[in-house]
């Protein structure tokens, strides 16, 4: 953790002395952002973007193997009216004892300032027990922070975690798992459920033309890496921490995420 914290603020010194960024590029949950969170900037009215996201995990298979498992993430962003961007994600998953992820739905509307931009935001799952999120990020292209809550979704009560896979998790933030004893009754259960408030912090430095570095933290873990883009074709290469859901879950994140998209 104390590496993580060190990197982030050499990276912010680094954007608060020279501001420069990128254009948009959907991040790995869908919205125009960073690698893993959005920015206070929106899609231009009439712009689309598609992407697609990889990473990979070492999980244990039923016969206690370690195999490498895949979520592949697909997503498309379109810049629907001045300041609003509408999108869709979803997530694959090869390989692994995960539950299918729903559909996402998100939602961006930035409220431009003289100096800064503010931008408010949904996502939510179309289906399924995961609980929603709405944020707020203040900022600019280059540097930008915010808060947000989650809200809705399965809570996890079992005797025993099991069925943890089942209870519904979040695309922001951790997740809080209890070992509680219930008054009147022998023994405990668990309980579980997203964290209910989180923050994020994002950089993005221009080094030349067709190249940025970025960092993020989305609540729970931290991001960093590069984005090359050669005109409206951006490939983003990162670095990515362990959430908390996933070693929850038992499966341990290779640390490496690629995204590649496309703006038309």
């Amino acid at each position: 953790m104390r590496n993580h914290s060190l990197f982030l603020l050499i990276s912010v010194t680094i954007m608060l002395a020279f501001p420069a960024a990128c254009g948009a590029a959907p991040s790995q949950i869908g919205p125009t952002g960073g690698l893993t969170i959005p920015d206070p900037m929106t899609l231009e009215p009439e712009r689309t973007e598609v992407g697609i996201t990889l990473e990979s995990y070492d999980q244990l298979t039923a016969n206690f193997d370690v195999d490498t498992s895949y979520d592949f993430s697909g997503k498309v962003n379109v810049g629907v009216y001045h300041n609003l961007e509408l999108g869709v994600e979803k997530t694959f998953r090869q390989k692994t004892t995960f539950r299918d992820q729903p559909y996402w739905f998100s939602g961006k509307m930035r409220f431009p300032v003289d100096t800064f931009n503010v931008a408010v935001g949904l996502l939510a799952p179309i289906s399924g027990p995961d609980a929603s999120s709405f944020y707020s990020v203040v900022g600019w292209k280059s540097i930008w922070g915010g808060f947000g809550v989650n809200f809705g979704g399965k809570k996890f009560r079992e005797l025993t975690t099991s069925q943890l896979t089942q209870a519904g998790i979040s695309k922001f933030g951790g997740f809080n798992l209890q070992r509680i004893t219930v008054p009147g009754r022998t023994g405990t259960v668990f309980t579980g459920e997203a964290d209910t408030f989180f923050g994020l912090l994002g950089v993005n430095y221009r080094v030349s033309r067709n190249m940025s570095i970025l960092g993020d933290f989305d609540g729970d873990r931290f991001s960093g890496g590069f984005r090359f883009n050669i005109k409206e074709l951006i490939l983003d290469a990162a670095y990515v921490g362990q959430k908390e859901i996933d070693s929850l879950f038992s499966r341990n994140t290779q640390n490496v995420m690629v995204t590649l998209s496309h703006r038309f």
